[in-house]
């Protein structure tokens, strides 16, 4: 092999070492990442779930105070 080809070998097996490491750390940083992003996700998740609950239970209250509402009216009335 000529010096050339020997030289440019050794210039680039460091190169190509430091890029593989560099995207093995990204790769770690973007998972930590995405991890954290899916808790901020599974919060909301639970805050809706737990807003379409109260809302569902607060229009069961209203309807049961109308009834009763009526039922006084209809007992005050007679």
């Amino acid at each position: 092999m000529s010096e050339a080809i020997i030289i440019a070998l050794i210039g680039i097996v460091p190169s190509v070492l430091v890029a593989i490491v560099s995207i093995i750390s990204n790769n770690a940083i973007v998972k930590v990442k995405i991890e954290e992003l899916e808790k901020h996700v599974n919060k909301h998740n639970q805050i809706v779930e737990r807003t379409y609950t109260l809302e569902r239970d607060l229009a069961t209250y209203w309807s049961k105070y109308d009834e009763i509402k009526a039922r006084v009216d209809r007992l005050e009335n007679k």
